[in-house]
């Protein structure tokens, strides 16, 4: 379905492609077409964030990182870098601090330097602000 599309009109029909595509996720057995899918996932993260629609950017980070699998931070590093950066910004605008807690660790423990840290650590310091915690965001940052 995909190679039919021109990467203009995947784009304009992202959301309608991966949420189709997502509902066979169990059919797709081939990782690099797995890879393609987090590719579109990824995509459609990003534009429902831009239009706030974090519940649903929240799914397409949790299918995204399911689809990479076990080694994602060996074979896709920037890719799963970006879906826990994501992740941990979408459960911070959904308030959900468990779920944000997790990506961050996730982010701390599994990136290759504290440059790929910077987002996460940017975006548990703004939670932290915003829950009027300025003495834990200070310790944060």
């Amino acid at each position: 379905m995909l190679k039919n599309l021109s990467p203009e009109a995947q784009e304009e029909r992202v959301f309608e492609l991966t949420n189709q595509l997502n509902r066979g996720i169990e059919l797709i057995t081939e990782q690099v077409e797995r890879d393609e899918l987090a590719q579109l996932n990824l995509i459609a993260c990003r534009k429902a964030r831009a239009s706030i629609a974090y519940q649903a950017g929240q799914t397409y980070t949790q299918v995204g990182i399911q689809l990479l699998g076990r080694q994602a931070w060996q074979r896709q590093y920037d890719t799963v870098l970006a879906f826990h950066n994501l992740a941990t910004e979408l459960a911070w605008l959904c308030n959900d601090a468990d779920q944000m807690e997790k990506s961050f660790l996730t982010v701390i423990t599994q990136s290759r330097s504290p440059f790929d840290q910077i987002a996460v650590y940017r975006i548990k310091t703004r939670s932290k602000t915003a829950q009027n915690k300025p003495a834990e965001a200070l310790e944060v940052g």
